[in-house]
């Protein structure tokens, strides 16, 4: 399905004359001048005078010109790419492709009102003069064109670049990987990538009351300091996402002296309050810092690999922070649990920031990737029907971030409330049957690096 880049009307203006040429287009899956139609072209206007008919080939030639840079730069030929929906892509690297759906405007200095693009925030932004020698237009082509840029992901697991669409949640497109199976998010908004869009998110969600006072519950890790304990009684942990640091917190508070505690994440003003809590935090990309010759008993991704473009860098680098025998947790949510089957894209939790999918099947052959890990335990925690009863009269439109915090605040009362032992009762029976079944709602993998020496843990009397 053609779609197409609108928004380059492009205005020459003389004292006797005024010429409009109309918006250009891009073809769909064609390459730069090898199709039937040229990549851009400007339909018939009316010439009038020979000096408009001259800046009219001016325009049309700078315009090609544009094209020709922006290929050469990115050193791959153009590519385009549809989806459902029909956005065309202009591919600029190995990981960065600028996007646009149909109607999108990418450019629109010196544009009417209507087809104005709020300004890149990119410093690095490549600005290409694109109309005629006396109109200052300029059409803005940055390396990440801020909300508007997609970054098109090979398979997170096997690196195979064929899939084949699954799901389509709203802008959210899911693919399934035609050769392990993975479902990915493809393409994905640069935002999420870079780790901006956490910036963003921290205040109105990580710090709302009602997320923090959940967070911050005794009962909030329950079963996450269950399974920590049975496998590392103490020593130094990393905690990689720790957002307000609630993990870390409830550690120190439950176990005291008993472990030194870091947390790494992207977003700053969790991390700041994570310090006022009492959480040592590194505020460092954790891929590029250098930790010297600090090593690890624990480190932990709760809730994290599904974030990440590139999991297995994260794992390969906590593996590497590992003392012999230290253990890695990871939690993620189920793509087979029993929600997912009945409420499909709706779950709530299938979630443009959700960049990644997992199964158990998956999740293992991520981890079967990285030599210096080994599988020690992998179970399915968690369930939550409250869920399943509002997601079920949902459409595919995300649920407020407002609404997820006042449920998660709900549950946790329900948790601490002494005179809901009975219906607790039952509910812990229901989660284990499916937990056999690996149908709740997470998968919960205990990993340990290999080699001599092991973490001190115990199994008797904790959690």
């Amino acid at each position: 399905m053609r779609s197409q880049i609108t928004g380059l009307r492009t205005l020459v203006r003389s004292p006797k004359d005024h010429i409009t040429v109309p918006r250009t287009q891009i073809a769909g899956r064609r390459c730069l001048f090898t199709g039937p139609r040229p990549l851009i072209r400007f339909p018939r206007c009316q010439i009038t005078r020979p000096r408009s008919l001259i800046r009219l080939i001016r325009c049309h030639i700078r315009s090609l010109r544009l094209v020709i840079r922006v290929r050469r730069s990115s050193g791959r030929a153009l590519r385009h790419q549809s989806g459902p929906d029909g956005p065309s892509s202009l591919d600029c690297g190995p990981t960065a492709t600028f996007t646009a759906s149909p109607g999108t405007t990418t450019a629109g200095v010196a544009s009417s009102a209507e087809h104005d693009l709020r300004p890149s925030a990119d410093p690095n932004a490549v600005l290409y003069r694109a109309a005629a020698s006396d109109a200052l237009q300029f059409i803005r082509m940055p390396e990440a064109i801020g909300e508007l840029s997609k970054v098109w992901r090979a398979c997170p697991v096997c690196d195979t670049e064929r899939s084949e669409p699954h799901w389509a949640k709203g802008g959210l497109r899911i693919v399934r990987c035609s050769s392990c199976g993975m479902l990915f998010a493809n393409p994905v908004e640069a935002r999420f990538v870079t780790g901006t869009f956490y910036d963003q998110l921290a205040t109105p969600f990580y710090l709302s009351p009602d997320k923090l006072e959940s967070d911050y519950a005794p009962v909030r890790f329950a079963r996450e300091l269950r399974v920590f304990r049975q496998h590392c009684g103490g020593g130094a942990v990393l905690d990689v996402g720790c957002s307000t640091g609630a993990f870390l917190h409830a550690v120190q508070r439950r176990f005291p002296n008993e472990y030194s505690v870091l947390g790494t994440d992207v977003a700053g003003p969790a991390l700041d309050h994570a310090e006022r809590q009492g959480v040592a935090v590194l505020r460092e990309n954790f891929l590029e810092h250098d930790f010297g010759s600090q090593r690890f008993q624990a480190a932990t991704f709760w809730a994290v690999l599904e974030h990440l473009a590139e999991p297995r860098r994260f794992l390969a680098k906590a593996a590497s922070l590992l003392e012999p025998g230290g253990h890695c947790f990871v939690l993620v949510p189920n793509m087979e649990s029993l929600a997912v089957r009945l409420l499909g894209p709706r779950y709530r939790y299938i979630m443009d920031e959700h960049l990644n999918c997992f199964t158990a099947a998956t999740l293992k052959q991520l981890v079967a990737r990285e030599p210096e890990l080994e599988t020690v335990a992998l179970t399915s925690t968690h369930f939550n029907p409250a869920v399943i009863w509002q997601d079920r009269r949902t459409t595919t439109e995300r649920v407020p971030d407002a609404a997820r915090a006042q449920l998660l605040k709900r549950t946790t009362r329900w948790k601490e409330n002494p005179f809901a032992a009975p219906a607790r009762w039952i509910y812990t029976g229901m989660e284990r049957c499916l937990g056999r079944l690996f149908l709740a709602d997470n998968l919960t993998m205990v990993l340990r690096r290999r080699g001599l020496g092991c973490c001190s843990s115990t199994t008797d009397g904790h959690g």
